[in-house]
C-alpha cells in the first residue's frame, strides 16, 4: 500500500488549531490503520489538508470496495453507525493490521469522541472516485477542525 500525503499551504502559519498531541496521534493512527485494514494491497490512501476560511479540514481516501450486503463502501444507515461500539459491516479485512490503537470493535468511537471533545467533527461516507486509478468509489473520512485565533501573526 501506498501512503501518499499533502502539504499544507503556506498561509497555513497564520492559522492555529487546538489539540492534544499525544491524543490527537492515536486518534489519527487508528483512522490510517482502518484505511488500510480495508484496503488491499497495492491500493493508495490520500491523506489531504483543506484550508477553508473557518476550518480545517483533513480527507483520509482510501478505494471502496464491495460489502457483504452488495453496498459499496460506506453509505446510508452504515455512515452513523460505523461510530457505534462493535458495529462492524465487513468481516472481511486484511489482517497484516490486526494492531488497533484502542482495540478491536471500539477504535472509530474513540476516535470521534477525540475528535469531538476538540471541537471538531468527523464524518465518514462513500463518493465517486473522478481519477483514473482503477476503483469508482473511495471511502471518505473528513475531519473539520475549527481554527481559533492566532495571537502570534498579525493579519
Amino acid at each position: 500500500q501506498r501512503l501518499s500525503i499533502s502539504s499544507l499551504p503556506p498561509f497555513a502559519a497564520k492559522k492555529q488549531i487546538v489539540y492534544n498531541k499525544e491524543v490527537m496521534e492515536s486518534a489519527f493512527r487508528e483512522l490510517l490503520i482502518n484505511a488500510m485494514k480495508y484496503s488491499e494491497k497495492a491500493d493508495s490512501i490520500y491523506v489531504i489538508f483543506f484550508m477553508k476560511d473557518s476550518y480545517l479540514e483533513i480527507k483520509i481516501l482510501n478505494p471502496a470496495y464491495k460489502n457483504q450486503d452488495d453496498s459499496i463502501g460506506i453509505t446510508g444507515v452504515h455512515e452513523n453507525m460505523i461510530f457505534e461500539p462493535f458495529y462492524r459491516m465487513s468481516t472481511v479485512s486484511h489482517e497484516g493490521y490486526s494492531m488497533e490503537e484502542f482495540g478491536a470493535g471500539i477504535g472509530l468511537t474513540v476516535v470521534k469522541r477525540v475528535i469531538e471533545n476538540h471541537g471538531a467533527d468527523i464524518s465518514i461516507y462513500t463518493l465517486k472516485n473522478h481519477t483514473e486509478n482503477g476503483n469508482e468509489r473511495d471511502v471518505s473520512v473528513s475531519i473539520r477542525f475549527p481554527y481559533v485565533e492566532n495571537s502570534n501573526h498579525k493579519e
